[in-house]
Parts: structure tokens; C-alpha cells; sequence
């Protein structure tokens, strides 16, 4: 059986997507004692969300080793919302100075189970090219 689809385009005006989940008010921010962490240019911010996703990362992190990738995982802390949440920062180490792009940032990050809700999101805003962040953590301030 087929079935038609209707093509929407994403990226016209009128388009009604959801730009963001990372839509944020810096006062808020400031009232609930958060920090916003925004990567360096060879970090990558994962966001995990269940175990489920904590293994597709392990997998992923030995395929990409195994393939000759160096990248190490700086820490991890939990989410706001507590285990099995868990927001995880990794360092590529290149052979260039080159920065990672954007996209390949968010390619990386679903590609290591990353939220992909949040990823997808993170591509839209790449090709509206906005002006809001393409990764980045609320963590608690600390003390």
C-alpha cells in the first residue's frame, strides 16, 4: 500500500515547527542557579536520556576509537531531571586545528545516542541558520 505524504517545506516562514527546545530566558536561568555551558570547539555535548542511549554511546565511542577517531570522555554529570538523565562532554582530538562544524557536532552527537528530538532540532536551527546555540548544558552553578 502507498501512501502519499505531503511535502512541507521546513524552512519557509510559515512553516509551524518547534525551533527549539533550548529556548531560554537568561533571568530564569539565573533565578533557578543554573550555568549555561556552551562547547569549545572540539567538545561535543551528549545528552542521554535513558540506558538505552548511555550503551549506543559506549558502542559508538569504540566504533569511532576503533576506526581511528581519538576522543575522550571529559565527564559526565547528571540532568536536572536526575539518572538515568545524564549529560556526557567529550573531547575529539584532530590531526588539524579545524574546529568541528555544526553539523558535523550534531551528526556526531545522534550518532552517539544523543537526544534526537534535541539533534533534529539542533539541525533546523543550523539550516535557518538562528543565531541560538547548537549544543549547549544547563549544569548547577556551582557554590
Amino acid at each position: 500500500m502507498t501512501v502519499d505524504i505531503p511535502m512541507i517545506d521546513l524552512f519557509s516562514p510559515v512553516a509551524e515547527t518547534k525551533e527549539s527546545d533550548l529556548s531560554y530566558d537568561p533571568a530564569k536561568v539565573a533565578e533557578e542557579r543554573m550555568a549555561l555551558v556552551l562547547p569549545e570547539p572540539d567538545q561535543l555535548f551528549v545528552d542521554i536520556d535513558d540506558d538505552e542511549s548511555y550503551q549506543r554511546l559506549l558502542r559508538g565511542l569504540d566504533l569511532l576509537r576503533k576506526n581511528g577517531m581519538l576522543i575522550d570522555v571529559e565527564r559526565t554529570t547528571p540532568s536536572r531531571s536526575g539518572m538515568p538523565h545524564r549529560h556526557v562532554y567529550l573531547r575529539v582530538r584532530t590531526q588539524s586545528s579545524l574546529p568541528i562544524t555544526s553539523t558535523e557536532r550534531v551528526l556526531l552527537q545522534a550518532c552517539l545516542g544523543s537526544d534526537r528530538g534535541r539533534e533534529a532540532l539542533s539541525y533546523l536551527r543550523i539550516k535557518k541558520q538562528t543565531l541560538r546555540p547548537i549544543a549547549c548544558f544547563f549544569e548547577e552553578k556551582v557554590q
